[in-house]
């Protein structure tokens, strides 16, 4: 049985993971949890019940678009910023890739977006894939493209609500 748990140094074994992409196995082992201690973003990850390996992770955290980025993504300029939630990183092991843990994953974390949009306000999620895969697997899932960024990628909770309940 798997779970999705907040990630904990004490009981998380993250040295054997491996996605295949050194940048986000590196931040995993070397970041995740500085990053969690600063508050700056929150690390869930991936477990088998029982063990303490580490098979899947994703990071959020708050995120405003503004200015040019904010125009890049409705292809319009826009006067205010929009609050958002920055998917800042999701990856599975190579064990398990094609096996649907990602989305498992991505609709934990979209889930919890729902969750906190009842606390304060959130128009998207947004997220910036490392490649083009990972832009097509996110598009899959709703996420449209921003205007002039083909890897930068956003969903409105308005659509999440009714993709992923919480």
């Amino acid at each position: 049985m798997w779970s999705i748990e907040t990630l904990d140094t004490s009981s998380h074994d993250r040295a054997a993971f491996d996605c295949g992409v050194d940048d986000l196995n590196d931040w995993l082992r070397k970041q995740a949890n500085q990053s969690t201690k600063r508050g700056s973003t929150l690390t869930r990850v991936l477990v088998k019940e029982g063990e303490g390996r580490v098979y899947g992770y994703y990071a959020q955290t708050a995120y405003s678009l503004v200015g040019e980025e904010l125009a890049r993504a409705f292809a319009a300029p826009l006067k205010y910023p929009v609050p958002c939630v920055l998917l800042a990183r999701l990856a599975c092991c190579k064990s398990v890739q094609g096996e649907g843990m990602g989305g498992a994953l991505l609709a934990h974390a979209l889930r919890s977006c729902v969750r906190v949009s009842e606390e304060i306000g959130i128009q998207f999620v947004v997220v910036h894939a490392i490649d083009e895969s990972a832009a097509q697997f996110y598009e899959r899932y709703g996420f449209e493209r921003f205007a002039d960024h083909p890897h930068h990628l956003l969903i409105s909770l308005k659509t999440v609500r009714k993709l992923f309940p919480a």
